[in-house]
């Protein structure tokens, strides 16, 4: 969501306006795992208000954030804090540990909040034997970054969280599951009334605010989950820190990503185009052994796609199916340095991490998991409560400037998450039933184990 605005001032060749307008809101009420969610006030260094309006937090909020998340949990367990690659999580025992919690009226403990530390799931495993599901990853103790997000004590790699779990399990299985989605874009009266903006001005600063009002603030849409959960929260925030980096308005915060405005700078662009970013999962294909039991993730990751859309004079948009060049290039470099993007700024990471849990969960449900493991879930699957946030619904326009006079440019885009398409395509290997066994043998009695 962003905008060049130097046709409006033909007189001002040195520099160019770009409005990019985004949202990621949510203003959570009290709920089970508040402590994990900067006092109920952000996400990944995103402060929402309650009217649904967001904006990046400042330094001192960003402080606050972390301070209040601080005083809220707990130090992971000692013998939960060294890093592992195959801890597991017995579904089964979690449900029921949730379960005494409720019945006891007592707050879940921060280790099951934090799913013992999980931050990725590469094995799903189902054990008719011993009626439960697995859930398999690496994992260590956490801290508390700079944004208030719970990270990964050593790699600094966001740790899961048992409200995004509950979320995609639950998403999966509505009576009508679909694509996992948010989109962040400029009303048709939006775009309508930059078409017939008129003005001109010497000054881009000028031309700039006449575009941020012209345009006004732009809608976000959300699909496949509940628009006041967390997971949303995270999508939406991911997308808005992506296109905060691309056009400029914030540095980037590692080295090799430079932003989409310097990387144009020396090209020509087309007048009235709008390129669309979005992100969505990179998986490899899902391993299975031959009795469907055992579930491999494989080459789990997030790319950056691109398309450019046109619009007309009505402010109506039309897909092109095609990409220019310089989009398709910062796309490209951001999908490269995505891991370091991932620690850098954990809500990356966060939203890699709710995409390996919904391929999990869409697991469970389109291979039966729960049915050939004789497995009931009431509190994972509906019982136990989750966090609310207020609904994201929009984002103010900002500018951003660059050396360049052709027309403007708006940029949008979101979250793209279609689970059920990653679990179609598996491939059967025999040897993943020797990972069945290796887990199988080392039943223990808590919820969790390495």
């Amino acid at each position: 969501m962003l905008l060049r605005p130097s046709a409006l001032a033909r007189t001002a060749r040195r520099g160019a306006a770009f409005a990019f307008v985004l949202a990621a809101s949510a203003a959570l009420t009290p709920a089970v795992h508040a402590q994990f969610f900067a006092g109920n006030q952000a996400v990944g260094g995103v402060k929402f208000d309650a009217d649904g309006m967001i904006r990046n937090a400042t330094v001192v909020e960003k402080g606050q954030f972390q301070q209040a998340v601080l005083d809220a949990i707990a130090d992971a367990p000692a013998d939960m804090t060294g890093q592992c690659e195959t801890r597991k999580v017995s579904l089964k025992r979690l449900d029921a540990a949730l379960r005494e919690c409720a019945a006891a009226g007592t707050a879940v403990p921060d280790e099951i909040g934090c799913l013992a530390g999980l931050q990725g799931i590469r094995y799903v495993v189902a054990l008719p034997e011993q009626n439960d599901i697995l859930l398999i990853g690496p994992a260590e103790g956490w801290k508390v970054a700079d944004d208030g997000t719970v990270v990964g004590k050593t790699t600094g790699k966001p740790v899961l969280l048992l409200d995004d779990l509950l979320v995609a399990l639950r998403a999966v299985n509505s009576p009508t599951p679909s694509v996992f989605s948010c989109s962040i874009d400029p009303t048709e009266e939006g775009r309508r009334k930059v078409q017939q903006l008129k003005a001109r001005s010497s000054d881009p600063r000028q031309a700039a605010a006449a575009l941020e009002t012209a345009l006004g603030p732009q809608e976000i849409t959300l699909a496949g989950i509940p628009a006041d959960s967390h997971f949303a929260g995270v999508m939406v925030a991911a997308d808005y820190r992506m296109k905060q980096i691309g056009m400029g308005l914030t540095p980037s915060p590692i080295a090799g990503l430079p932003s989409f405005l310097e990387m144009m700078r020396s090209t020509k662009r087309a007048e009235n185009m709008m390129p669309r970013w979005w992100l969505e999962p990179n998986y490899g294909t899902i391993l299975t052994d031959q009795d469907g039991l055992t579930w491999e993730i494989t080459d789990a990751g997030v790319k950056t796609m691109t398309e450019s859309d046109m619009f007309a004079a009505d402010g109506s948009r039309k897909q092109t199916g095609t990409s220019d060049p310089v989009s398709r290039k910062w796309a490209e470099t951001m999908t490269a340095r995505y891991d370091d993007l991932s620690v850098a700024e954990p809500v990356f990471g966060q939203l890699q991490g709710c995409m390996d849990l919904a391929v999990a969960a869409a697991l469970i449900v389109r291979k039966d998991l729960l049915a050939k493991a004789q497995c009931d879930l009431p509190m994972l699957i509906k019982e136990q409560g989750t966090a609310q946030l207020a609904t994201p619904r929009h984002v103010a326009s900002k500018s951003s400037f660059a050396r360049k006079d052709r027309g403007w440019v708006i940029a949008c885009g979101g979250v793209q998450l279609n689970p059920w398409a990653i679990v179609d395509r598996t491939e059967t290997r025999a040897e993943l039933a020797q990972v069945r066994r290796q887990v199988a043998a080392a039943e223990t009695s808590s919820w969790w184990s390495n």
